[in-house]
């Protein structure tokens, strides 16, 4: 039987992240990227985005969870560590490897796989860290686009909008978007609104989620005239 040498990366890992055991995935996720470190080489990092971009699209939801996982650890540690990697990069990736793993793109099971894959890989960036390290320094330019994404991803399907826009508001919580920047919010309502969603679930969930004392200003500079005093709890509302 033979091992893996010093200068290799066992690709075994990457059978087991996709396990249907949590355990198995989380051990050997970190094995993979103990192994990555230790071999520190460019070949191995561009493979294991290549593979972990490419496994998103998998019609199993646990090696989608999986990948996703690993892959949010592998881009913190390339973006924020390396600094040999970019969220630009990263985003251009993951429409290309995507589209490159699935060749019948317009065949509804491939189509439900990208919709899935760019889904995760979105929620892969988030989890990461490294959109909140760009926040932290008042940089919002990146967190807007992959907003953008999420809404765009959203109208694709029906089925895919709650999660996307359960991803969004995630983030607008976890990275304090209502306290740090307002106006990102306000680009939130106003792609929503030209996409026909201010009235929906989805968008009941956006305005209620502003806090009280800002959400009459913010629905305004969105744009978003359909709830009396604006406000969607208003007496007038809910007749």
């Amino acid at each position: 039987m033979t091992g893996t040498s010093k200068s290799e990366v066992s690709k075994d890992h990457y059978y087991r992240i996709a396990s249907d055991l949590e355990s198995e995935r989380i051990s050997s996720a970190a094995a993979l990227i103990k192994e990555l470190t230790n071999v520190d080489n460019e070949k191995e990092w561009n493979y294991a985005l290549d593979r972990l971009i490419k496994g998103l699209c998998s019609s199993r939801a646990s090696a989608r969870i999986g990948f996703s996982m690993c892959l949010g650890e592998i881009l913190s540690i390339l973006i924020s560590e390396k600094k040999t990697y970019s969220i630009p990069q990263f985003l251009t990736d993951l429409d290309t490897k995507l589209s490159s793993a699935l060749s019948n793109k317009n065949n509804g099971k491939n189509e439900r796989a990208l919709i899935f894959g760019e889904l995760f890989g979105l929620q892969s960036l988030l989890n990461s860290g490294v959109v909140l390290t760009e926040i932290s320094k008042d940089q919002w330019r990146h967190y807007q686009i992959i907003v953008e994404k999420l809404v765009s991803l959203s109208l694709k399907k029906s089925w895919i909008r709650e999660t996307c826009f359960a991803t969004i508001y995630k983030s607008l919580v976890e990275f304090s978007v209502f306290e740090k920047n307002p106006e990102v919010i306000v680009g939130v309502l106003k792609l929503m609104e030209d996409a026909e969603l201010s009235l929906t679930t989805e968008g009941l969930l956006m305005c209620l989620a502003i806090p009280f004392s800002q959400r009459g200003t913010v629905l305004k500079q969105a744009g978003c005239t359909h709830w009396k005093n604006g406000d969607p709890l208003a007496r007038g509302n809910l007749e």
